[in-house]
């Protein structure tokens, strides 16, 4: 797992690093850059709530199936039913987001409606950090 947002899932046998889509979590420390506030605990967030790792990974038909780093762009369920991206920003732990240059993903206007419920209310990092991911 990179950070709050990337995690890798094994797909047909191979393993497969997926940026989940429409969302963006806090920076962990890499190339000499110290981690942006809240980091280690997005990613803490991201690895509880995939518990066993049984996961579904469903692209979007709007937006690109890969990004420039060619990670897979996709939204992950877990066993449970839960989508990841929607929990780590009902719990503070990301932001709703996508690049101003693609198509704004599927599922954004609900990921922006949990953000506008956490931020104000203090949700995990909005309590502790002046931003969560961009």
């Amino acid at each position: 797992m990179a950070d709050g947002d990337t995690l890798t899932v094994r797909i047909d046998g191979k393993d497969e690093r997926v940026r989940l889509l429409g969302i963006d979590a806090p920076e962990v420390a890499k190339n000499g850059q110290p981690a942006e506030c809240g980091a280690n605990d997005a990613r803490a967030a991201l690895w509880r709530l995939l518990g066993s790792g049984l996961v579904t990974v469903a692209a979007d038909p709007v937006s690109d199936e890969r990004d420039r780093y060619d990670r897979l762009l996709a939204y992950v369920t877990t066993k449970d039913d839960i989508d990841v991206g929607l929990a780590l920003i009902e719990g503070g732990f990301a932001s709703a987001w996508y690049p101003s240059s693609e198509p704004q993903p599927s599922r954004y206007f609900r990921y922006k409606a949990a953000e506008t419920k956490a931020r104000p209310h203090g949700v995990g990092l909005w309590a502790t950090c002046p931003a969560v991911g961009r």
